[in-house]
């Protein structure tokens, strides 16, 4: 269940910043600062910096992040992080987004393009991960391997497996 590990990382890591100072669902100025140093390694970073990482990333101008508007940092985090298991992460943060590429990796290109995962490498990851003792219904991996595949070309990449996890994070963010 390496999945839900990254998962649990990432979300972990964005509640104990968001969790300092008033609205625990949300990112602060100064918790984007802490969250930028501490598990990405910013150090030195610019107050005009932070800002403008907040303006960014801040889409209902609220000068709070939520986790929805965290994602991006996330998705650009997963396009620039190795997946090396055998390299220790030097955050939580970054181990989450490690476990999360690293799944993909794992189960990608056993059947063709290794930076993408076709319907079958969908359904080895998903029953790994989730039905471990249970089969998958067809039906209803087929409706999901739909929704996934929001390009079209019957096979899921990166961004379309990260959208699926952020989805994940985000509904795990507000039941939680």
């Amino acid at each position: 269940m390496a999945l839900w590990g990254g998962i649990c990382d990432i979300l972990g890591s964005f509640r104990h910043y968001a969790e300092k100072e008033g609205n625990p669902k949300k990112l602060n100025k100064k918790e984007v600062k802490e969250l930028l140093v501490e598990q990405l390694g910013l150090t030195g970073t610019s107050s005009s910096d932070i800002d403008a990482t907040l303006k960014a990333l801040d889409k209902d101008k609220d000068e709070e992040v939520d986790f929805i508007e965290f994602m991006p940092l996330l998705a650009a985090l997963t396009s620039c992080v190795k997946a090396d298991p055998n390299e220790k992460a030097p955050s939580t943060l970054l181990r989450g987004v490690k476990t999360i590429k690293a799944l993909f990796q794992k189960h990608a290109g056993k059947e063709g393009d290794k930076n993408k995962l076709s319907k079958r490498e969908v359904k080895e990851l998903l029953q790994e991960e989730f039905f471990e003792k249970e089969k998958l219904d067809q039906k209803k991996l087929d409706e999901l391997f739909k929704q996934l595949d929001s390009d079209g070309d019957a096979q899921v990449d990166m961004n379309e497996y990260f959208i699926f996890v952020a989805a994940l994070c985000a509904t795990l963010n507000e039941e939680l």
